[in-house]
């Protein structure tokens, strides 16, 4: 009918057993991960960037020039930390994050989509 969303994907953050929001979101194929060094509420800046190749089953550099990556914040993306779901003000310089992402870096030059975004240390 009228109210229903079946090209929209949706995604469900748990913490244990309890469900704290479910998310809007595009289907996800790329994932990155990296150091911040700036963050700001609609944008994270990382370095020594690798992403996901699918096909390869495995990590790899992004870039051997070091030249960072920018994930752009949705207004549904997600960022957890220590178990916690944070603003994005919150992350620090140094936190190493993985992220969802909806583009692959090499065909966005270094920018993408974030939609759920994990502080790894």
């Amino acid at each position: 009918g009228d109210e229903t969303s079946v090209s929209i994907g949706y995604a469900v953050i748990a913490m244990g057993d309890r469900a704290q929001m479910i998310i809007d979101m595009p289907s996800t194929t790329g994932s990155v991960k990296g150091q911040v060094y700036k963050a700001a509420d609609d944008s994270i800046q990382i370095r020594d960037v690798y992403y996901y190749h699918t096909a390869q089953k495995k990590w790899l550099q992004y870039s051997k020039k070091n030249v960072g990556a920018t994930i752009n914040l949705q207004s549904n993306t997600v960022i957890i930390k220590n178990g916690k779901i944070i603003p994005a003000r919150s992350l620090e310089d140094g936190d190493v994050i993985s992220a969802m992402v909806a583009t692959n870096l090499k065909d966005s030059e270094g920018k993408a989509q974030g939609y759920i975004i994990i502080v790894e240390n």
